[in-house]
């Protein structure tokens, strides 16, 4: 009995601590600072960033990784009042312990089962957690005097109902620490505000085509997302990032990415270069590729005043890219990628476009700050029309 406790409890904390991971990485997320790839990124199926921005990542606006954190610590708790002795009637602790193992259990099954058939994308940590689980619920197994009956959950129902409130109140004390340490404050409102400010802006378009595009034909695409950037802007590297979890979890919106140099190509600056690297990569179907080592590398070409550095320095970074890199150097200073180049800034100017990152939502722009959230908001009020 002691070994399968002392499983439970090393099994409880390990998960205690990949919940935690996941609920700071949560509220990175819906704070928009995120600057980069999770540690638990394997490829664009294996990201624990794509479900946590899933429509199945919060109960109760609270993140699941909250409530799996709770559950976990009541369940070491429990099986540590076992081990030292401290259990008045050991029976009902350890069918408590049985409860919220199962309770657990479930939650794993139905989230992994979510992932398989509705997401179809997989966190890697949250696999860990799943097998954890299971593991937790299958060493808490009850059997003889600490099987489950009518009379013993009448028994347990003071200690059920006091580990159930301790449960509820540690999410809620967890979802305020990690609230007040993102500096998350009155999200709902913001985020309303933003709804409508969306609402009652004017729709603008351009004829323009885009750098870039993904996701299903505007005509098939529950929203599109337009976004105006420079690659030597710091604010659009924290945006790209948000876009792309946003993206993943999210694949019947379309996001259309414009090139807008803030500078408008009047300065020395690596932007517009940047622009036509890019833009030839597409040709090659890579320019998401090469704009996202663009984006990793930002601070490298920040401080390059010349293209054809600028080129080369794209060329070292992509050097594992399956491109053709002749046709790519033949293309970065040929009319149509100077054209293509000019094109986006005139798409700019014709959105009106004064900053950026600039986030058009069907062709109406957004306030970002708190860019998931509103953006899952406007998707549920076109749902709603």
């Amino acid at each position: 009995m002691k070994n399968k406790l002392y499983i439970i409890l090393i099994c409880s904390l390990l998960s205690m601590g990949f919940q935690l991971y996941l609920s700071e990485r949560s509220y990175s997320i819906a704070s928009d600072k995120v600057e980069g790839s999770t540690i638990c990124h394997i490829n664009d199926s294996w990201d624990c960033d794509n479900t946590l921005t899933s429509p199945y990542s919060e109960f109760i606006g609270i993140p699941l990784s909250n409530w799996g954190f709770s559950t976990h610590l009541i369940i070491a708790l429990l099986s540590l009042l076992l081990l030292i002795g401290w259990a008045e009637n050991t029976a009902l602790v350890w069918l408590t312990l049985s409860l919220f193992a199962s309770l657990s259990a479930g939650a794993s099954l139905i989230m992994f089962s979510i992932s398989l058939f509705a997401l179809r994308l997989f966190c890697p940590f949250c696999v860990i957690l799943y097998v954890l689980s299971f593991v937790i619920a299958v060493c808490a197994l009850p059997s003889g005097k600490h099987g489950i009956s009518l009379p013993s959950l009448k028994k347990a129902k003071l200690l059920l109902s006091g580990s159930s409130i301790g449960l509820i109140l540690t999410t809620i004390l967890l979802h305020l620490i990690f609230m007040n340490t993102h500096n998350i404050k009155s999200t709902d409102k913001t985020v309303q505000s933003n709804v409508m400010d969306w609402n009652s802006a004017p729709v603008k378009h351009s004829t323009e085509e885009a750098l870039l595009t993904t996701g299903p034909a505007k005509t098939e695409a529950a929203i599109t997302i337009t976004e105006f950037a420079d690659f030597l802007c710091s604010y659009c590297r924290k945006s790209y990032y948000i876009l792309k979890i946003f993206k993943a979890s999210n694949p019947k919106v379309r996001i259309e990415y414009f090139s807008f140099p803030l500078d408008q190509c009047k300065s020395k600056r690596a932007s517009c270069a940047l622009t036509r690297a890019v833009y030839c990569a597409e040709k090659q179907e890579q320019g998401w590729k090469m704009q996202e080592t663009v984006f990793e590398y930002q601070k490298e070409f920040i401080t390059i005043m010349d293209d054809k550095k600028a080129f080369q320095k794209v060329k070292d970074l992509n050097n594992d890219l399956q491109m053709n890199w002749d046709k790519w150097t033949e293309c970065i200073n040929s009319p149509s990628a100077i054209e293509a180049q000019k094109n986006q800034i005139k798409a700019g100017n014709d959105m009106n476009v004064m900053g950026t990152p600039s986030l058009f939502v069907n062709g109406k722009k957004i306030n970002h700050v708190y860019f998931t959230k509103t953006i899952k908001a406007i998707q549920d009020t076109i749902k709603n029309k």
